[in-house]
């Protein structure tokens, strides 16, 4: 919360590449689950001004986002959330605002890349940082259309012991 602004953020996973859930530890790690996540949102919206959901998703070093992503997507939209800032594939994916069935809008950005990373695929070492502008009024919280997108960025790194060099933007690189 910042000036009575309330944000709540949501975080889930497809699965755990591999790794074990802990044992004895369910709220270590939340899964995608359709009852759990509608759970979440309704109680989100409930608390908050404005709901960010991250979801870990995808297909590591596609391009695009999958069909799966794409109906995750809509689902978040129509259980209330606001934005969606996808994880995972490691390469910057598609932004796009969904309109769910039951009119409520969100900006999806499917994948914003690494951000920091010394994977040596090139696409790898770009990445995005969302770029958006809250507007807030009486009547709520929503975001600027005209001012959202995605500011390009790439990561350095060296070969040395201590191989990340800085995050630079794109434009200054």
């Amino acid at each position: 919360e910042e000036d009575g602004f309330r944000i709540a953020i949501l975080n889930y996973t497809y699965g755990t590449n591999g790794v074990p859930l802990p044992e004895g530890m369910p709220y270590a790690v939340e899964l995608l689950d359709k009852e759990k996540v509608a759970a979440d949102l309704k109680e989100a919206e409930e608390k908050a001004d404005f709901v960010v959901v991250c979801p870990h998703w995808g297909t590591e070093y596609r391009l695009e986002q999958t069909g799966e992503q794409e109906s995750w997507a809509a689902f978040f939209a129509e259980n209330g959330a606001d934005l969606v800032i996808g994880t995972h594939p490691h390469v910057v994916e598609p932004v796009e605002w969904i309109t769910a069935e039951n009119g409520n809008e969100s900006l999806c950005y499917y994948s914003l890349g690494n951000y920091v990373s010394t994977q040596k695929n090139a696409l790898s070492m770009l990445e995005g940082m969302a770029w958006l502008t809250f507007h807030v009024a009486e009547d709520g919280v929503s975001i600027e259309r005209k001012t959202t997108g995605v500011i390009p960025l790439v990561c350095q790194y060296t070969s040395g012991p201590v191989r990340f060099e800085n995050v630079y933007l794109l434009e200054e690189y």
